[in-house]
């Protein structure tokens, strides 16, 4: 494991192989661990980059609680830090909350844009807004070993032993109630529907065929309209773990967005 310390937080992060950079942002409770098939793969013609989001993994949290916009600025410092002036960012999920909240505000920084399985945020209405704000009450309600077991089997139910190794490492999550409950708050906050087409970078969205979460797939479409330069693909045989239950085609997609992105030169 190396680490930098960024924006007065330490993030910890990997390096493979050489090429061009591509940076993958892991999901809500989870950690860098999670790209173990797509490092295997895209390794061997790119450069990649994974790191552990702060809050999560072997990063620093912080107890006052986060922002999206200050996970994305630690993706910048860990850039500079690398003396990598530009890359490709993925972010599945939550991760994809980071990537286009970096694309939006650092987009010098971003060359290309891949959402896998994510959302525009939930408080873009006002309803919206306030069912965020009930989801946040109802998770305090509940005994986080039940949640976690149920959040297990359901996404991981498509993957082979998803379900016991999404439990195990989002159990260490969850065994900090109040980190996790503040890493909650930061995705029930994120709004970037109305800012979407400020994103200027080439985008592939990329979205599970299996609904696991209808709203992904609707926020999806949606995406892929507002954003100017975007495309959208569906992962077939897969649900919301998009790169665990289908690796397979989800790293073929990615290739052939890279290989798009140096033939538009």
């Amino acid at each position: 494991m190396s680490s930098a310390r960024v924006n007065g937080a330490v993030i910890a992060y990997d390096v493979y192989g050489e090429g061009e950079p591509i940076v993958l942002l892991h999901g809500i409770f989870v950690s860098r661990s999670q790209w173990e098939a797509q490092v295997e793969v895209l390794s061997r013609s790119y450069k990649v980059i994974t790191c552990d989001l702060r809050g999560h993994g072997e990063s620093s949290r912080d107890r006052e609680g986060y922002a999206i916009e200050t996970l994305a600025g630690d993706v910048v410092g860990l850039l500079d830090h690398l003396g990598i002036e530009q890359a490709v960012c993925c972010g599945h999920s939550f991760g994809g909350l980071v990537a286009q909240d970096l694309a939006i505000r650092h987009p010098s920084r971003v060359k290309g844009l891949i959402l896998a399985e994510t959302l525009y945020g939930v408080a873009s209405t006002p309803l919206e807004a306030a069912m965020a704000a009930s989801s946040a009450v109802v998770a305090r309600l509940f005994e986080p070993e039940w949640m976690l077991s149920a959040f297990a089997a359901y996404f991981g139910a498509l993957s082979w032993g998803g379900t016991a190794r999404l439990a195990s490492e989002a159990g260490l999550h969850i065994k900090d109630e109040s980190n996790a409950y503040n890493i909650l708050l930061s995705s029930l906050r994120f709004d970037s529907r109305w800012r979407l087409h400020r994103i200027a970078c080439p985008t592939l969205v990329l979205v599970g065929q299996i609904p696991h979460i209808p709203q992904v797939m609707l926020h999806s479409l949606e995406m892929r309209c507002r954003i100017p330069r975007a495309t959208l693909e569906v992962i077939p045989f897969a649900g919301h773990l998009i790169h665990w239950d289908n690796p397979l085609a989800f790293n073929n997609a990615v290739v052939r967005f890279m290989k798009r992105l140096a033939s538009d030169r």
